[in-house]
């Protein structure tokens, strides 16, 4: 009877503030005119709470994170196409919003597929905050993101990659989001697949069925992860840095074409701004008016992350890889701007900094018993460029190098070696690189692991059956790295394990294999944001949950958890003078929400007072 009434008294308050703010009418006369309106049937009431609820479906994200500023990525479900929309963002350190940090507005249009992106600078370095957006008086959940410190012992991530929606549930999505030793994901391309339907766990089945060519196709793909409740629940739960790779366009894709391109449905140059500026519109990524996706981040003693594009900037054709063209020195996976800027980002990061390479391909040698490349769509069939950066690398004296890549679906770890490679005496190596697994898509395989590693001496460890994501703590002194793998994509209910751990000590490029568990920082606390509706706290006592908005104008609402009798608020002016006061009386207990009007007030500072028999609590608020 009691959660009837609750529901009651949420329906009744959520319709009288929205009479009360789109009529621009007093709460008193609000409440007379909905008194009047409710001969509405409850089926009604009913699809007005379904309705608020529809403009954040696919949630909220953040992403590109410095020590400064960081994207916030929303996009509003509009049940009447308009124009445009404005929608307004807050972002706090305090989880309950009780003092905001930044607010503002932000207008998108249908041009922008009423995608949210907003630049929120002059923040704090090295620390956790809060944000939301609010539509119509609608809230978003909440969101939570990480700025960069300037300076730091460690920095610990979560890499993915080849995450394709219909190969099975985002199991390892949902592992990573229940941790809370991050600071960071990284996705390293194919974060969706643009082929046509085929036959997935669960009804996994791509949205649009055919294969994705125009710029509505690559939208719905985008949407149909966003909407995945794994994938959104990740997406909010910490920055993300993300690069492309082919799938997110086209299989093998190249710079001008890819093999699974039909000329006869599209123009490929038309095919590829299609699926770049559905990928801007959706991902929580800087904009770029070049398109251009190749950046660094760094922490000044720790790490220089450099992103690389090594799929739609500068790469030319692949050829077979028995081709002799495989050799040829103008062929270039990165074309020569960029290939020149990563040079420079290497040679001029500091002795302290780990250069971390995050690739979308490996770039490490990798031939068969034959010594033919396993494969040429990796840096394997550009030889001549990759060998030209590891001997560059090595020429420069440029220490701690380690690349990450995606893309092979498989675990593969091993020592980036030049032309006098020596594994007995670790001697001839420029770094090392470590390749993600795949979050659902199949690992490639090689046939006869043994022989393969006999031909490969650099190449330390490989496991192919299993998908999951790649665990990264970089310290001053080592990386750490370890695989977390899930042993079911085709259910919902899975169990993790821990894979090989890698250890990259520095000064040293050559890893190591130890069978000790990845160690993980011990002082990251902050809040972790619930998969579903918020979290109600004990209802035994009086416990606020959030005062929203604050800074506020004409009306702010109060959600809160509390037991059944008197609840007294009490606005107080700077100098304690009681300006404004209502109550409310409760007959249950539990999660509430109410409103304080705030009408006829002058702008200032405010200290509101809630107050429940001997509970009370003091919180700052803001009228503008």
């Amino acid at each position: 009877m009691h959660d009837d009434r609750c529901i009651a008294d949420m329906i009744y308050n959520s319709i009288l503030k929205i009479l009360c703010r789109q009529s621009k009418i007093s709460l008193k006369h609000g409440r007379i005119i909905l008194a009047l309106s409710l001969w509405l049937t409850f089926d009604v009431l009913n699809a007005q709470c379904a309705e608020e609820l529809s403009p954040f479906l696919h949630g909220v994200a953040s992403g590109d994170a410095t020590s400064q500023e960081v994207i916030l990525w929303t996009r509003l479900t509009v049940n009447n196409p308009v124009a445009s929309e404005t929608v307004q963002w807050v972002i706090s350190t305090d989880p309950e919003f009780l003092m905001v940090d930044q607010f503002g507005t932000s207008t998108t249009s249908i041009e922008k597929d009423y995608t949210v992106k907003v630049e929120v600078n002059q923040l704090t370095p090295d620390q956790w905050y809060y944000y939301y957006f609010e539509l119509h008086g609608i809230r978003s959940d909440v969101g939570r993101t990480h700025t960069l410190p300037i300076q730091a012992d460690r920095f610990t991530f979560a890499a993915f990659s080849c995450s394709n929606y219909e190969s099975g549930y985002y199991n390892a999505y949902r592992n990573a989001a229940l941790r809370n030793d991050l600071q960071a994901v990284f996705h390293l391309g194919d974060y969706y697949y643009e082929y046509s339907t085929g036959a997935g766990p669960g009804g996994r089945l791509h949205d649009p069925p055919h294969t994705a060519y125009t710029l509505d196709d690559y939208r719905r793909r985008h949407a149909q992860v966003a909407s995945d409740p794994d994938a959104q629940w990740l997406r909010r739960q910490y920055p993300w840095y993300v690069i492309w790779d082919d799938h997110e366009f086209a299989n093998d894709a190249w710079v001008n074409g890819s093999p699974d391109h039909d000329n006869n449905v599209s123009n490929w140059q038309q095919r590829k701004s299609a699926a770049k500026k559905a990928y801007y519109e959706w991902m929580p990524i800087r904009e770029n008016p070049d398109t251009l996706i190749h950046r660094t981040y760094e922490i000044e003693n720790l790490m220089r992350l450099v992103f690389v594009d090594s799929r739609m900037e500068g790469r030319m054709q692949q050829v077979s890889a028995a081709s002799e063209e495989i050799d040829d020195t103008s062929r270039t996976i990165l074309g020569h701007d960029q290939f020149n800027w990563l040079k420079q980002q290497l040679a001029t990061a500091t002795d302290d900094q780990w250069k971390v390479i995050l690739n979308s391909v490996m770039m490490n040698k990798a031939l068969n018993t034959s010594g033919i490349p396993l494969n040429s769509d990796n840096w394997e069939g550009y030889r001549s460029e990759r060998d030209s950066l590891l001997r560059f690398i090595h020429s420069e004296q440029i220490d701690d190098v380690l690349s990450i890549a995606g893309d092979y679906h498989s675990s593969w770890a091993g020592d980036l070696p030049l032309a006098d490679y020596n594994a007995a005496n670790q001697t001839g190596s420029a770094g090392v690189e470590i390749s993600v697994c795949a979050t659902t898509s199949s690992p490639h395989t090689v046939a006869d692991v043994a022989a393969f590693l006999e031909a490969n001496p650099h190449i330390k460890w490989i496991e192919q059956t299993q998908n999951g994501y790649l665990l990264c703590t970089i310290t001053t002194q080592s990386v750490i790295s370890q695989w977390i793998y899930v042993n079911s994509i085709n259910t919902e209910n899975y169990t993790s394990n821990k894979g090989q751990t890698i250890l990259l000590n520095k000064d040293i490029p050559f890893l190591s294999l130890t069978n000790e568990d990845l160690i993980l920082p011990d002082n990251l606390s902050p809040i972790v944001l619930p998969a579903g509706p918020a979290y109600v706290p004990d209802q035994d006592e009086m416990q606020v949950l959030n005062l929203y908005p604050n800074p506020a104008h004409d009306l702010v609402t109060l959600s809160l958890s509390s037991r059944c009798g008197i609840l007294d608020l009490s606005l107080f002016d700077v100098i304690g003078q009681r300006v404004k006061g209502i109550q409310y009386s409760f007959d249950d207990t539990g999660k509430k929400q109410v409103d304080f009007p705030l009408t006829g007030l002058s702008p200032g500072y405010f200290i509101i007072r809630i107050r429940q028999g001997s509970m009370e609590r003091l919180i700052p608020l803001i009228i503008q």
